[in-house]
């Protein structure tokens, strides 16, 4: 992607002599001891003997050379300007038993202060002649242990449980020839040369091959985990590096955040996972079908299909992938996401009901709701319930305990999935009052119908109108004339003359007038451009006259 160039450089420069070190231990002092080979290293101790025999080899070979003037000053050793050489590659014979000593590897030369013209020698790479000179296996040692160097780890298990995590997927498992590319995961992470974009709505997705520089991997949340997650790519069977991978579609990961940086060596737990038919935590499935296309009859992943979208301790992930298309210069696919977050839906609004019920939609995998109550901005209600309280509604409905006092409140929720707490919801906000809410009418009008807020369990409505101090209006009438609007509508019988006026307004409930509202003002007038406008243009008068010369 143009983001990285390896200057490779080789010393001496052409002309002068190459040279080689030999080590004052034989070979057997270099390879694991056995009845055998009683000269060799002990594997126990965390192989502190094997890193100190290869340390000091190695701290040995580099002051051998620099003797000889191998490294000619001025060469450019350290890119970054950090004080470390960047890499340093030292070639030995014939490879001995995997992980062993004499076998390709990367490393730190932590023991030992070595320089290099001026510069210490941290990060290096071991390769094996033998294993360089293999047609079959050059290439694919330099690009394993090369993307070691760049910090990359492991994708294979140390120790063989019989699943094999990524396989011939990607360079840092099980390498092709020519070597294959890395995952689009490891090249964000590990290589920071491309992006991983998150989708986290629902719809139709396209993405680009993973060797496009953009639009190359895709990152899924899973609703029940807060440590793994879902990566998607699109790789091709075609071209010089990607010509001898298993197949070509879509690769679906997991993620295991828990795990980085660690990679797979130590695993499982791992840090990425490939799914692939069959595959489940005690089976390794068929890891070379692992692609999904609708060409290869495999078009959807969930936690019902084969593979199943499990997470690394078996439960469930929640992934909803489906209509994998065909492969071409890109595939598409239907992705459908769970949310986790309840969006709540009542109580809002002004209510008398001093026992409100919360309402508000369930979460897939939920285990329990956390529910809190604030009146103003103190805490008054904080409750944790299990989820199987909602019951079989549709929506989740509970009623706190509380019986709540007049003021204004906020509520809201939050769900537990897979042990893990979810964001809260976006807060509902609601008014218990047995006071009415006076909304119009206000200013300067013709129009004078009352409107306030309904006061639930109120069975009568009790009106007042006074011009300035004198009571000109006093109805009572039924609650149930207010109709099934939200708000409460009421037009005196008065015809009201031009002047001042304010209303108000008290509910009876369960026998009980509590307060009225609060005065709303208003004045009235019987025309003019003061009126009240409407759409038939009642209330307005006609005015005719000549216009005067204005100023200036």
């Amino acid at each position: 992607y143009n983001k990285l160039t390896i200057n490779s450089l080789i010393f001496p420069l052409p002309g002068t002599t190459v040279v080689s070190y030999q080590d004052v231990h034989p070979r057997s002092y270099y390879m694991p001891w056995s009845i055998f080979n009683t000269n060799g290293y002990k594997l126990g101790n965390n192989g502190i003997e094997r890193w100190s025999r290869e340390q000091t080899l190695l701290r040995d070979a580099i002051n051998y050379v620099n003797g000889l003037g191998q490294f000619p000053d001025g060469a450019t050793i350290d890119d970054d300007g950090d004080g470390y050489v960047d890499n340093l590659t030292f070639v030995s014979g014939n490879k001995t038993g995997w992980s062993s000593l004499l076998w390709p590897h990367e490393w730190n030369l932590s023991r030992y202060t070595v320089m290099i013209n001026g510069k210490t020698v941290s990060t290096y790479t071991f390769h094996i002649n033998s294993v360089l000179l293999n047609s079959t296996g050059g290439t694919r040692a330099l690009a394993h242990e090369m993307f070691h160097a760049l910090g990359a780890p492991e994708l294979y298990h140390y120790t063989n449980n019989g699943i094999t995590p990524v396989g011939g997927w990607d360079v840092m498992d099980t390498t092709t020839n020519p070597p294959q590319h890395m995952g689009c995961y490891m090249k964000a992470k590990y290589g920071h040369w491309i992006s991983i974009q998150t989708i986290p709505t629902s719809g139709t997705y396209t993405i680009n091959p993973l060797t496009s520089p953009t639009g190359n991997c895709y990152k899924i949340a899973s609703p029940y985990s807060a440590t793994e997650y879902f990566v998607v790519e699109y790789r091709l069977q075609t071209g010089i590096f990607e010509s001898k991978l298993p197949g070509t579609g879509l690769l679906v990961y997991r993620i295991n955040s828990a795990v980085y940086p660690n990679g797979n060596a130590g695993g499982p737990p791992d840090e990425v996972y490939i799914y692939r038919p069959g595959g489940t935590t005690a089976d390794n499935g068929n890891l070379n079908t692992a692609n999904f296309s609708s060409e290869v009859g495999r078009t959807a992943i969930n936690d019902l299909t084969d593979p199943s979208s499990f997470l690394s301790n078996g439960e469930n992930g929640g992934l909803r992938i489906s209509s994998i298309g065909s492969p071409s210069e890109t595939i598409s696919f239907n992705l459908l996401v769970f949310p986790v977050v309840p969006t709540p839906m009542t109580p809002s609004g002004v209510i008398s009901d001093t026992t409100p019920t919360y309402r508000f939609t369930k979460i897939v995998g939920a285990t329990r709701y956390g529910y809190q109550l604030f009146l103003g901005t103190s805490l008054v209600y904080n409750q944790t319930l299990p989820a199987t309280a909602c019951g079989a509604a549709a929506y989740c409905i509970h009623t706190p305990v509380n019986v709540l006092a007049d003021g204004t409140y906020t509520w809201k929720v939050r769900a537990m999935v897979s042990g893990v707490w979810k964001a809260f919801s976006s807060s509902r906000t609601f008014t218990i009052a047995k006071v009415p809410i006076p909304i119009s009418p206000t200013g300067t009008i013709s129009n004078t119908t009352y409107i306030f807020g309904k006061i639930l369990g109120a069975t009568l409505y009790r009106y007042q109108l006074l011009q300035e101090t004198t009571l000109v209006y006093n109805q009572t009438v039924p609650a149930a004339s207010c109709g099934t609007t939200a708000n409460c509508v009421h037009t005196p019988a008065t015809v009201l003359s031009e002047g001042n006026y304010s209303w108000r307004v008290r509910a009876l409930i369960e026998g009980t007038w509590y307060s009225f509202s609060a005065p709303k003002a208003f004045t009235v007038i019987s025309g003019g451009f003061d009126s009240q406008f409407t759409s038939d243009a009642d209330g307005w008068n006609p005015m005719n006259g000549d216009w005067a010369v204005g100023s200036g």
